[in-house]
């Protein structure tokens, strides 16, 4: 399945330190992954293993984080908010293994503002950024991680398409994408997208997600390995 790695990330007391996902670090680096603040961010050395396909970004299309000393950055959802809403931001650089993790807050929430000073002393850069929000909802009765659509710095502009970006972690012959919008008990086609390669391991894959308005929608993704087999995956998302 999709890795999102939710270890430890749960929901901290009034004034206690956020408890971060449990990332691999070098303590011996300034910048090492940490709790600052309500939220956990820094450097790791090593990526978890395991899958074919990560997912490592949902937002407006556009979107992009500019990290500069002294700035800060506004992320946002719409209405009404979910409650334990998670936020992460992540480097899709592979030379740059960087994170922020918004735990939740057992609260609903419908924005978050992030200080880029860490962000800009490792360097981060604006066109190699993942951003991803969540929360737990129940899905044909049973719980599911739902993606949140993220608008970053959002103003008066009327908001932009759905983008996704997934990040292989080996060589894809193709991949494929399917759209359906629930509805009730049923799930009605939207659209399908046949990506053309190449698919690079650890380069990131980007593309728009065709809607239908406002709603719950389920996402089939199928890779096709150089080997011949097809690695099929879902992901749910809400579209407000």
């Amino acid at each position: 399945a999709f890795v999102v790695a939710l270890a430890g990330a749960a929901v901290p007391a009034a004034h206690a330190q956020p408890r971060c996902p449990s990332l691999q670090v070098n303590r011996n680096d300034p910048h090492y992954y940490r709790p600052r603040g309500a939220y956990c961010e820094g450097k790791y050395v090593q990526l978890d293993g395991g899958t074919v396909l990560r997912v490592v970004s949902l937002t407006e299309a556009g979107a992009r984080i500019d990290a500069r000393p002294g700035g800060q950055v506004a992320f946002s959802w719409p209405p009404p908010a979910p409650e334990n809403v998670s936020l992460r931001v992540r480097s899709l650089d592979p030379a740059l293994l960087y994170q922020m993790d918004k735990p939740p807050l057992g609260t609903a929430e419908t924005s978050f503002r992030w200080p880029l000073d860490g962000a800009a002393d490792a360097r981060l850069r604006a066109d190699r950024v993942g951003i991803l929000g969540w929360t737990r909802m129940p899905v044909y009765g049973r719980p599911q991680i739902v993606y949140l659509l993220v608008r970053v710095d959002a103003g008066a502009a009327s908001p932009n398409p759905p983008q996704l970006t997934v990040l292989p972690e080996e060589e894809l012959s193709s991949l494929t994408v399917t759209v359906l919008r629930v509805d009730g008990g049923r799930e009605i086609p939207v659209g399908e997208r046949r990506l053309r390669p190449p698919f690079h391991p650890r380069q990131p894959v980007v593309f728009r997600i065709p809607t239908a308005g406002p709603g719950l929608y389920h996402v089939l993704l199928s890779a096709g390995l150089l080997d011949g087999r097809t690695w099929p995956d879902e992901i749910w998302y809400l579209h407000r």
